[in-house]
Formats: C-alpha cells, sequence, structure tokens
C-alpha cells in the first residue's frame, strides 16, 4: 500500500480594493472601510495590522470581505491571509488623503447675531492648489480668506454671524461643513 502525500505549499492570494492610493477624506477618529478577497483552497483565518494592533476579520476564500477601522495618522496597514497547512500571506497596503480632519475648534453653543469662530486643522498633499475654501453654514458659503499652509498642514479660521432663526423661540441645530476646491475643479467636503 502507497500513499502519497501533496504537501501544500501554495501561500493564500490577497486582493485589497480600498483604501487605495488617495482617499478622498479622512477624519481623525472617523472610520475607513477595508475591502479585500483572500483566496486559499484551505484559508482558514485573516487579520489586520494597523497602528500595532492585529484584528481578526472572518474571511472565506474568494468572496468579497468588508470592515471598518477606526483612523489615527497612520497611513497604512498590513493584510494577513493564512491557511490550514500554516502557509502565511501579507500585504501591506499604504494610501493618503486629499483631505485629513485633525481638529475643529467651535462653540457648541451659539445665540442668534453672535460672532463664532470656527477653527480647523487638516494635512493636504504638498503642493495642492486650492483655489477655494468655503465653511457651509446652514446651506449658506462663507468664503474662507484666513488660512496657512505649511508643508502638508493647513489651519484656517473663519469668523461669522450666526443668522437669525425664522422659528421663534425655538432651539435648533444648525449643520456646517467646510468644503475645498483644487485647482478650480476638483471639490472634496468635510462631514458635518
Amino acid at each position: 500500500l502507497t500513499i502519497e502525500v501533496i504537501e501544500n505549499i501554495s501561500t493564500p492570494s490577497i486582493s485589497v480594493s480600498s483604501p487605495t492610493a488617495l482617499v478622498n477624506y479622512g477624519k481623525l477618529g472617523g472610520n475607513l472601510q477595508l475591502n479585500f478577497t483572500a483566496t486559499d483552497n484551505n484559508l482558514a483565518s485573516c487579520w489586520y495590522n494597523y497602528n500595532g494592533t492585529n484584528t481578526s476579520i472572518g474571511c472565506t476564500s474568494g468572496v468579497y470581505n468588508t470592515t471598518q477601522f477606526t483612523l489615527t495618522t497612520q497611513k497604512n496597514l498590513t493584510i494577513y491571509a493564512n491557511d490550514t497547512a500554516g502557509n502565511l500571506a501579507s500585504q501591506l497596503v499604504i494610501w493618503d488623503y486629499l483631505l485629513f480632519e485633525n481638529s475643529q475648534t467651535y462653540n457648541s453653543w451659539a445665540y442668534e447675531t453672535d460672532k463664532e469662530n470656527f477653527i480647523a486643522n487638516f494635512n493636504i498633499p504638498s503642493g495642492a492648489e486650492i483655489s477655494l475654501i468655503q465653511l457651509v453654514y446652514n446651506g449658506t458659503n462663507n468664503t474662507i480668506t484666513n488660512y496657512t499652509i505649511s508643508g502638508s498642514l493647513l489651519t484656517l479660521n473663519k469668523e461669522i454671524n450666526i443668522p437669525l432663526n425664522p422659528l421663534q423661540f425655538k432651539n435648533s441645530t444648525k449643520d456646517f461643513f467646510f468644503r475645498f476646491t483644487y485647482g478650480g475643479n476638483s471639490v472634496q467636503e468635510t462631514s458635518s
């Protein structure tokens, strides 16, 4: 009786579709989605390492997988796939941001006709040509001219008058976000 043993020496394959190269917008403490497919006849486990922490994620061979992770300033992660024979594959994923929000400072309570200051700090690609920055407050565009760029760090400051509320005697919440126009045609907005 002869038994032939075939050793599994092939490693799993990993294909990542997101994040890749340039991500439009990210926010410190916000989420970014990781989309990938791992393939192996005997796939056992998958995980990723981001910011020094290993996180296990479910994976089935050939099935598109999606998971979210909380953003730090780190712009890379390594995803791993392991099969039952112990073969390990890894892929380094590196990205950058068109706009990365580090912080915002503003009063969470404001009264009508108050002058309120909105301060924000962003990372942008080095050499980015920004032609217009706006604070969009409750649907009204407010052009920002008071900003500085030092390397890839952009700091802005905008003071506005809080408009009167047409619904007298009622507290309300007003949304705001920042809009950046790059080179006259590419627009990127922050989340409100």
